[in-house]
């Protein structure tokens, strides 16, 4: 189980240990032109993630966890961004996030808050172009091969 309070990000283990990562331990990055808190793109191999630095050296934050071969994805995981975030900038007024951050997982930078609504509307806007983006090599297979791939 993953929660946040006002001490940080907490991690329930299996065997009911508690792993966390807290607000206060966070400290101001150590590499020129990175924010306190940024983003890691995924690759192929390996997926993005959200990062802060402790004791001089980068820490991931997950908001879903694999542990002895179960995973954990919950189902509210921008909100969970969002209200970390929202308690970085309010108990380590000190910690900079990154405007990627924010962007990436649709959160407000006015109000902190999850923006379901913009990400509803990109999805939209991704899935439209996808379809005239396939209508248009179908055109082109059509008229140059005289074939259609899709009708």
């Amino acid at each position: 189980m993953i929660y946040i309070d006002r001490n940080g990000l907490h991690y329930q283990q299996f065997d009911g240990s508690v792993r966390s990562i807290l607000y206060q331990e966070l400290e101001k990055s150590t590499e020129p032109y990175r924010s306190d808190i940024d983003i890691r793109i995924g690759t192929k191999y390996s997926p993005g993630y959200i990062f802060g630095f402790k004791d001089r050296a980068r820490i991931p934050i997950h908001f879903s966890t694999a542990e002895n071969g179960l995973s954990y994805v919950p189902k509210n995981k921008y909100r969970l961004i969002a209200h970390f975030l929202q308690g970085a900038a309010l108990f380590c007024p000190h910690i900079k996030v990154s405007p990627a951050v924010y962007s990436d997982y649709f959160i407000d930078l006015n109000t902190l808050e999850f923006n379901k609504k913009s990400r509803t509307i990109t999805y939209v806007i991704f899935f439209a172009a996808l379809i005239i983006v396939l209508l248009g090599i179908d055109l082109l297979t059509k008229y140059t091969m005289g074939f259609s791939l899709l009708f």
